[in-house]
């Protein structure tokens, strides 16, 4: 994973399970890029809108979905990945 076009820029802060996440964003217009979570270490959470390569969507199949305690009823969870409540 790397940014193509500028550097990122980034704000470390202390996520709700008290535990540190940092979110890389783009230095011009602010939108984040990805964030990573000392919770899983080597892991990246990628914003899929940033992808600017549709085969890079196709090949980012998600490993896990988090937040699933927020899911609605009538959202189904994706039945390969990894459930996760919270962050």
């Amino acid at each position: 994973m790397h940014v193509t076009v500028g550097s990122a820029k980034q704000y470390t802060e202390t996520h709700e399970n008290g535990k540190k996440m940092t979110v890389k964003f783009c230095g011009e217009c602010g939108c984040a890029i990805y964030k990573t979570h000392e919770s899983y270490p080597g892991t990246v959470v990628i914003l899929a809108g940033t992808l600017d390569d549709p085969e890079g969507l196709e090949q980012s199949k998600p490993e896990r979905e988090l937040f699933t305690k927020h899911r609605f009823s009538w959202l189904p969870g994706l039945k390969w990945a990894e459930q996760t409540p919270e962050f």
